[in-house]
């Protein structure tokens, strides 16, 4: 009996293990995708908004995940804390971003 509680265990940390995989290929992906209307690669220049634009769409898809795929993530502990981060890693990419952008605007 213990064995299988401990498995099940295992199994429950492995959901989590992948949910923060798709998290930082979701942020790569979405800061990569910044650039896809750009025609040639002299004109790629990384610059922080699209740091922050990929950061807004990527929060809250964990807000997502979390709550259409809630019944793989059965620790109540771990995912308070989970959206307890993502809640504070929303607010400085929501304010930030149009920070920037007012900066960019006044900057000209």
């Amino acid at each position: 009996m213990a064995m299988k509680k401990d498995s099940k265990k295992v199994d429950e940390r492995e959901h989590y293990k992948k949910l923060m995989v798709m998290v930082v290929l979701s942020f790569m992906s979405m800061y990569m995708l910044m650039y896809a209307m750009v025609n040639t690669f002299a004109n790629v220049i990384p610059n922080v908004n699209q740091f922050y634009m990929a950061g807004l769409m990527t929060v809250p898809m964990i807000f997502i995940e979390m709550a259409l795929m809630g019944s793989m993530y059965m620790d109540k502990k771990l995912n308070t804390i989970i959206i307890g981060v993502s809640t504070i890693l929303l607010i400085p990419f929501w304010d930030t971003y149009p920070a920037a952008l007012r900066r960019d605007r006044i900057a000209r």
